[in-house]
C-alpha cells in the first residue's frame, strides 16, 4: 500500500504557522506542525490554522523523546485534548498515552533515541494502545540489530511506520516497500535526521508505485 507522505515543519512563532500551510506545495499529503519549537503552548494556533484540518497534524513532541522545549506533560496533554476536540489530527507519545488514558491521537509515536529495546517489548507498546488510533510509528537510532527488530515489527502490525533517526534516508523509502505506512520528510529544514526532502520522496514514491501497479 502507498505510504502517506507526511512533510514536518518546526514552527518557531505561531504567525508562521499560517504562511507554512499556504506555501506547502503538493509534495505530501500531511503536514506535521512541530510546536515544540515553541517556548510555550499556544492555543491561539487553532483559530489561525481552523481552514488546514484535514491536511495538519499538530505535535508537541516530548523533550525526552526528542522535543525541542521541554513542555510539562499536563500542559501537552491538555493542549492535544483540546486539538482533538477541535477537530484536528494529533500525535502523542505512547508514553502520553499510558498517563492519559482518554487521549485519543491520530499517530501514536515512541521515539528510543538511546537504545532499541528488543522486539517484544515493542511489541508490548504498540499492544498497550491497540484501538486508540489510527497509525502506531516507531522511530529509533539505528544499530546493527535494530533492521532485524523492525522487520519483525512489520510482518506482525497494521497501520504501523517505523523510520530511522540518522540513517541513510533512502531507508525511510525503503521501509515503505515492506509496509510501513508513513513517511516523514521536510520542505526545507528537517525535524529529525535522516528525513529527505519532500519532493524527493513524492517523486521516488509515485515512481515506485507507477510501477507496482
Amino acid at each position: 500500500m502507498k505510504p502517506i507522505i507526511i512533510g514536518s515543519v518546526p514552527v518557531r512563532e505561531t504567525n508562521d504557522a499560517l504562511d507554512i500551510l499556504l506555501k506547502r506545495g503538493h509534495s505530501c499529503d500531511l503536514i506535521e506542525l512541530r510546536l515544540d519549537y515553541l517556548p510555550s503552548i499556544d492555543y491561539g494556533i487553532f483559530n489561525k490554522i481552523k481552514n488546514f484540518r484535514d491536511i495538519v497534524i499538530l505535535t508537541v513532541r516530548a523533550h525526552e523523546e526528542g522535543g525541542v522545549y521541554d513542555i510539562p506533560r499536563d500542559e501537552r496533554k491538555d493542549f492535544l485534548m483540546e486539538a482533538i476536540a477541535s477537530g484536528f489530527k494529533v500525535d502523542a507519545e505512547i508514553s502520553l498515552m499510558s498517563d492519559f488514558e482518554d487521549l485519543y491521537p491520530f499517530i501514536a509515536s515512541a521515539h528510543f533515541v538511546n537504545r532499541v529495546p528488543d522486539e517484544i517489548s515493542i511489541q508490548r507498546k504498540i499492544d498497550s494502545i491497540r484501538g486508540k488510533c489510527s497509525y502506531v510509528k516507531i522511530a529509533y537510532k539505528p544499530n546493527n540489530r535494530s533492521k532485524a527488530i523492525m522487520f519483525g515489527i512489520l510482518s506482525k502490525n497494521d497501520n504501523i511506520a517505523v523510520m530511522e533517526l540518522g540513517g541513510e534516508p533512502i531507508n525511510r523509502v525503503a521501509f515503505s516497500l515492506l509496509g510501513s505506512r508513513l513517511i516523514y520528510c521536510h520542505i526545507g529544514e528537517p525535524t529529525a535526521n535522516g528525513q529527505m526532502n519532500c519532493l524527493r520522496v513524492r517523486n521516488i514514491i509515485d515512481c515506485l508505485w507507477e510501477n507496482n501497479d
